[in-house]
This record gives structure tokens, C-alpha cells and sequence, in this order.
């Protein structure tokens, strides 16, 4: 089921800006002219777009939609509200939250009538799902007023699809499970007029006096069968619309559930491909865990080696004591505990000798961190690699991370022979190009006397081609190269 939770109405007669609660059960009372039929009949324009509006008033016709819309003061003198020379264009707004039961959510459905100054009306309507009134605004304030939007600010303000005035009632309609088409739809306001409407004009009370209560001669046996029909009827039709409602709900639950099963679909793939991730990476982790732990295994067991290696020749010497001792030798057990201190004392200078050249190689591996820090090139492990001589890690971590710490080192070690071999590239060859250039000094530096004469033999042509001149000699003396270039 589809209920109506509140009503918002801006602009629409006398409501400025107003929010309505509705509940299950819902009284509206007060004195005439106080607007509870405008209430109704807004919720009524916005649902189904009836423009009939109530005629319960003392000015019969003076509802209508531009009354509504511009707030009629007295039809009489033609005063507004809202004037159009004051107002040249009014918003209003009737925005209805409606709530679905079977689905647990709350959707908008908003209707935004646009009056011109000459009263023309364009009205437009919009579904907001998932969404309450408490989430929106249809107002806003500037320089100390309240504006209403208009109907495009308010569709970029919320992003969404603004539909015309006969799409819009049929969204609406389907929206709140009314599936009826354009044909259906007007006897369908006449019925929901004659539910909310009342004209006292229409003179019931004297119809039933004139038709009913005179005393005239009547056949009740046709008029007590079309009644038992007419029940009969309206029994059939009580069922049929009973399983149409059921059959609309049937619908309306199917389609939700079918939504419903779209989104968990979606969310189960989700969190299946995040729970996937996440496995991989604990078999990442794990994978890493048991290569550690393999290598610990290893090295575990090479110190068991080791260990009952020391303990069976401890138990050796434990066996020779005893013998000394049943023997009451004491000689040969101090021999044996000399020979075991000497060994011993040495066991410790090699372990002192191993100690320093590990704090040797843990100050050439802090080094080489500083000049990576420098070269700002990050390095794998440095945790581990600065701790060499601590028993924060294992053995197996340590091995690990010098291990990797090596390849790095490879590696910088392979990129800056490439470079070196590059520079001495570009050495050779700048040197190369250095003795072609000395070549080239030294050649000019021989060539430099025999240069510093062409002047003089300059001069000298130009002499000999004025003498030719001067004695009309048409010949012309020039250098070896010219007559070359000529040729």
C-alpha cells in the first residue's frame, strides 16, 4: 500500500509556504474560507491534474487553477495576492511525500506551476524516489526573502527528469498503482468529485421530496429486482475490483522484489569480488609467511645439528669425567676441563672476531642505505637491514632482506656501469673530436705566412688590370682559383 505522508504547498492561494503532516487517520477542520477544500483540492490537481475544483463557496466558478495560483482575494473587485503587475511570474509548488509499505521507502512527487503575467499556466511534474520532504527545498532565500524556484533551477538543483503535464499524471498514476489510460481517467474525476466535492445548489433535499416522498402509485416489483441486480452487480464488482487491488499489489510487490533481487544481485557480486581480493592477498601474505617460515625451519634445524652435535660430545665428556671419577682420576677431568675452556676461550675470540666484522658489515650496509637516501631511491627492508647485530628479527629475515638488498644493489651497481661506459663513450668521442679540431689549428698555424700575403698579391692584380685598362687591354689578370671556378 501507497500512503500520503505530508504535503508541501508553495504559493497555491493563501499558503505562502507550508508543510503539511498527514497520518492514517487525518481531521481537517476550521471555518469556512479557512482553506481546507484547498488543501484537498491541491492534493487532487497535483495527483490527477482535475482543474474542477470545489464549489462549496459563496462565488461559484471563482476556483480556479489562476486563482489558486495568483490567491483571489475577491472576485468581485479582481483583487490578487499576488498581483501580476507586482508579480509577473509565480511558482508554486504542491509536493506530495508518499511512503511504500511493502518496500520500506519514501518517494517525492512534486508539481511546479508556472503563471505569466497575462495568467497563462504551464505546468510540469516530477518523481524523486528514494527521497522525503525533509531532504529538499523549494525555496530559497535572497536578500532577506523567500524566492521559489523555478522549475528549471529546481531540476539542476536535484537532477532530475522533468515531465510534462499529461506524462506527468500518468508517472504519477503508475507510480501510486493506478493503472488507468487516458479514457479511464475522466470518469474516474467525475467519481472522485462527487467524493469531495459538495454544491449546495444542487438541491438534493427538495429532489428527494419531489421523487421520493409524494405519494404516487409505484411498481416496487421491477425497482425490488433491479435492486437485488444492482447488488448483485455490485457485489461482482466489489469482487473483481478486490482482485484487480490484489492483483495491482501482486504487481507492484513483484516489481519491487524484482528491484530488490537487482540490488542484492549487484551488492552480493560486490562484496564476493571484494572478499575474493581480500583472499588473495591472505594467500599472498601466507605464501611470504611459509618462505620465512621454511627458511626458520631450515636454520632451526641446522642449529639442532649443531646443538646434539655439542651435546653428544658433551655427553663423550660427561662419560670421561664419570670414569675419572669412578677411577678417582681428578688429574684427567681438570686436563679435560682445561682443554674445554681453552676451547672455549677460542670458540669466544672467533665469535668476538665474527661480531666485529658483522658490526663492520652492518656500518658499510647503513652507508650504503645513506647513499641510496641521498640518491633518494628507496630501499626494501631498511628496518631490518639497519638491526644486523640486534635479535629483533630472525636469521631467516635478516638473510631475506640482505638478499634483496643485494639485487638491489646489483642493479643501481649494472645502471651506473651503463652510465660510466656512456661518459667514456662520450669522452672518446670528444676527444676525437678535439684532435680533428688541433689538426685544424695546426694546419691554419702553417698556413698563416702564406695567408698574411694575399693582400700584397691583391694589390697587385688590381695593378696589373689598371695598367690593362689604362692601355686598352681587354684581357683581365686574375687568380689561379678564379679561372677554376670559371671552368
Amino acid at each position: 500500500m501507497i500512503l500520503l505522508k505530508s504535503v508541501r504547498l508553495v504559493n497555491w492561494y493563501g499558503f505562502n509556504y507550508i508543510t503539511v503532516p498527514i497520518g492514517y487517520f487525518s481531521l481537517i477542520a476550521g471555518k469556512n474560507g479557512n482553506g481546507k477544500s484547498v488543501l484537498l483540492d491541491a492534493i487532487k490537481y497535483a495527483l490527477y491534474g482535475d482543474t474542477v475544483f470545489n464549489k462549496s463557496t459563496e462565488n461559484k466558478g471563482s476556483r480556479t487553477l489562476s486563482s489558486y495560483t495568483r490567491g483571489l482575494l475577491d472576485a468581485t473587485a479582481g483583487t490578487y495576492m499576488r498581483p501580476a503587475d507586482q508579480f509577473p511570474n509565480v511558482y508554486t509548488h504542491i509536493v506530495l511525500e508518499m511512503f511504500e509499505e511493502e518496500m520500506g521507502r519514501n518517494f517525492v512527487l512534486g508539481t511546479v506551476i508556472d503563471t505569466n503575467s497575462a495568467n497563462g499556466l504551464n505546468t510540469n511534474r516530477y518523481i524523486i524516489e528514494n527521497s522525503r520532504l525533509s531532504d529538499m527545498d523549494n525555496v530559497y532565500e535572497e536578500n532577506g526573502l523567500t524566492i521559489p524556484y523555478d522549475g528549471i533551477e529546481l531540476q539542476k538543483k536535484y537532477s532530475f527528469k522533468m515531465l510534462d503535464a499529461m506524462d506527468g499524471i500518468a508517472k504519477f498514476m503508475q507510480r501510486t498503482g493506478l493503472r488507468l489510460n487516458a479514457q479511464q481517467i475522466v470518469p474516474f474525476r467525475r467519481k472522485l468529485r462527487s467524493i469531495m466535492s459538495y454544491d449546495p445548489d444542487a438541491k438534493i433535499d427538495q429532489f428527494i421530496r419531489e421523487s421520493v416522498l409524494e405519494e404516487k402509485k409505484v411498481d416496487f416489483s421491477k425497482l425490488v429486482e433491479a435492486k437485488n441486480n444492482i447488488e448483485t452487480l455490485n457485489t461482482t464488482f466489489e469482487k473483481i475490483d478486490t482482485e484487480i487491488k490484489e492483483l495491482e499489489e501482486i504487481l507492484a510487490l513483484f516489481d519491487g522484489l524484482k528491484n530488490a533481487r537487482n540490488v542484492i544481485f549487484s551488492d552480493d557480486v560486490k562484496i564476493t569480488y571484494k572478499k575474493l581480493l581480500g583472499i588473495r592477498r591472505d594467500i599472498d601474505e601466507a605464501i611470504k609467511y611459509i618462505d620465512l617460515a621454511k627458511r626458520q625451519l631450515e636454520e632451526d634445524d641446522k642449529k639442532l645439528e649443531v646443538i646434539q652435535k655439542q651435546e653428544k660430545d658433551i655427553q663423550g665428556r660427561l662419560k670421561k669425567v664419570e670414569d675419572s671419577l669412578d677411577a678417582m682420576d681428578c688429574t684427567k677431568a681438570i686436563r679435560a676441563a682445561e682443554e674445554q675452556v681453552e676451547e672455549l676461550t677460542s670458540r669466544k675470540e672467533e665469535l668476538n672476531i665474527e661480531r666485529k666484522n658483522l658490526e663492520v658489515f652492518q656500518t658499510k650496509i647503513s652507508e650504503l642505505i645513506n647513499w641510496f637516501y641521498e640518491k633518494d631511491i628507496s630501499v626494501n627492508n631498511q628496518s631490518i637491514l639497519s638491526s644486523l647485530t640486534v635479535t629483533e628479527y630472525t636469521a631467516a629475515q635478516k638473510a631475506s632482506g640482505i638478499k634483496a638488498f643485494s639485487v638491489q644493489i646489483q642493479n643501481v651497481r649494472d645502471d651506473l656501469l651503463a652510465a660510466i661506459t656512456r661518459l667514456q663513450d662520450e669522452t672518446n668521442k670528444n676527444r676525437s673530436m678535439q684532435t680533428q679540431q688541433q689538426r685544424l689549428i695546426d694546419d691554419c698555424n702553417n698556413k698563416k705566412t702564406t695567408f698574411s700575403e694575399i693582400p700584397d698579391y691583391v694589390a697587385l692584380k688590381n695593378e696589373i688590370n689598371k695598367e690593362f685598362a689604362n692601355r686598352h687591354i681587354r684581357s683581365e689578370a686574375k687568380f689561379a682559383c678564379e679561372y677554376v671556378i670559371a671552368l
